[in-house]
């Protein structure tokens, strides 16, 4: 509902600027419902579920589609066997391409750093982080999985990899909030879904 107020709309009438990195699973049927509609003054991440981690692309089939709305949500693009595929990776609203190829926590991780590089550290922030691990479709470089080789079930390697992976993206971040001054005045709640 757009008439409640959320965390960052709240935080930024007291003064805070608000970045949200990853995923968005709050709406964007129209540009109203979208992070920097919402609240945060940065969006960097995604808006739907089950992207593919290195390409950022979503599939689905659709049995209809009012292409008339789609501009401000997806880039969409005829794919084979009736689905259709889009980017779904945007820098605030723009779709970014540049990251094809890169492993989404290594590249939510990466942005995070730059971000907290530029600005202040006296000046309040609120960091919202929902990284896309540990979320369908399992996917992980091979080596967060070497460790896990004596598991026989592939998609439990796959997985406890994934977590690795996010594990270690955590820690950049904790390590970046650090080296650029913010971390003695956070507040670090980490939670799942």
């Amino acid at each position: 509902d757009l008439q409640l107020k959320l965390l960052p709309q709240a935080l930024k009438d007291v003064g805070y600027q608000t970045h949200a990195v990853g995923k968005w699973h709050l709406g964007f049927c129209s540009w109203d419902y979208t992070p920097t509609m919402r609240g945060f003054d940065t969006f960097y991440g995604y808006y739907t579920g089950s992207e593919d981690y290195n390409t950022h692309h979503r599939s689905h089939v659709f049995e209809s589609c009012n292409t008339s709305n789609v501009d401000h949500c997806s880039d969409l693009d005829d794919a084979p066997g009736g689905k259709k595929e889009w980017l779904d990776l945007r820098n605030n609203k723009t779709p970014d391409r540049s990251q094809d190829g890169v492993y989404s926590t290594y590249m939510f991780a990466s942005y995070i750093e730059d971000l907290l590089r530029t600005r202040n550290p006296e000046d309040p922030m609120f960091l919202y982080v929902p990284f896309q691990s540990v979320h369908a479709p399992l996917m992980v470089p091979e080596k967060y999985t070497e460790p896990f080789v004596h598991i026989k079930n592939s998609y439990r390697r796959t997985y406890l990899g994934m977590v690795s992976a996010m594990d270690e993206a955590v820690g950049r971040v904790v390590e970046a909030l650090k080296i650029t001054g913010h971390y003695d005045n956070s507040v670090i709640i980490f939670t799942t879904d």
